[in-house]
């Protein structure tokens, strides 16, 4: 669980070192997330519940960023589109 922890706290560093310069870039780390929720025009997410909680309050579209392909039985839910790279 450290590793997994330490391995997420250093790729939010790599993001946050190499968009800093970029203006439409801002890496919200407040933990309250309903102002986020209320500013942003869509979200990318995982497959987590806080993507879902952005849907159904927004109203607003999230793209899912799963790191590998979808498999069969997501497929078949047609709820999801796999964008081939």
């Amino acid at each position: 669980m450290v590793c997994l922890v330490m391995e997420i706290f250093i790729q939010i560093n790599y993001l946050e070192l190499n968009f800093k310069d970029e203006s439409r870039f801002y890496l919200d780390k407040d933990p309250m997330y309903i102002k986020s929720f209320a500013i942003s025009e869509f979200a990318i997410a995982d497959n987590s519940a806080s993507a879902y909680s952005y849907a159904f309050l927004t109203s607003r579209p999230v793209i899912f960023y799963f790191g590998k392909q979808l498999n069969q039985s997501q497929k078949k839910t047609n709820f999801y589109k796999d964008i081939p790279s």
